[in-house]
């Protein structure tokens, strides 16, 4: 075998001995590491519970999902939706009033959040 055959067997064994010591040991997320794999099925309580540790990003996956979940109910897009709001609305504003009503109705799914920001979008000023 050539030396660079050998080298090549070498890095393979020793692969092969590290992800055989990485299988014995069981892989497990920190809480809310996993994402949520579907809002729509979710409730405030348990999105409650991921917040404190979800991963980047979590709040901007929350008003995209709440953005498609009113799009297929409204028809409207969410540029749509703030056209027509009072009030100015930001990234935050928009997030916020979604984990707001989370924290307060933890028994509610997701999708009443998402209605909940369209009725506060939709209110007279």
């Amino acid at each position: 075998m050539s030396r660079r055959g050998r080298r090549a067997a070498a890095l393979v064994a020793a692969l092969s001995v590290a992800m055989g010591a990485a299988a014995a040991e069981p892989f497990r997320l920190r809480a809310g590491m996993g994402g949520l794999a579907d809002p729509g099925a979710a409730t405030c309580g348990y999105l409650n519970g991921l917040y404190e540790g979800g991963p980047t990003g979590f709040r901007q996956m929350l008003l995209y999902w709440s953005e498609g979940y009113l799009h297929g109910k409204t028809g409207k897009t969410l540029d749509q939706l703030l056209a027509g709001a009072p009030g100015t609305w930001t990234f935050d504003s928009l997030t916020g009033r979604l984990v707001e009503f989370c924290v307060a109705n933890p028994e509610a799914g997701i999708p009443a959040a998402a209605e909940d920001l369209a009725r506060a979008l939709q209110a007279a000023p």
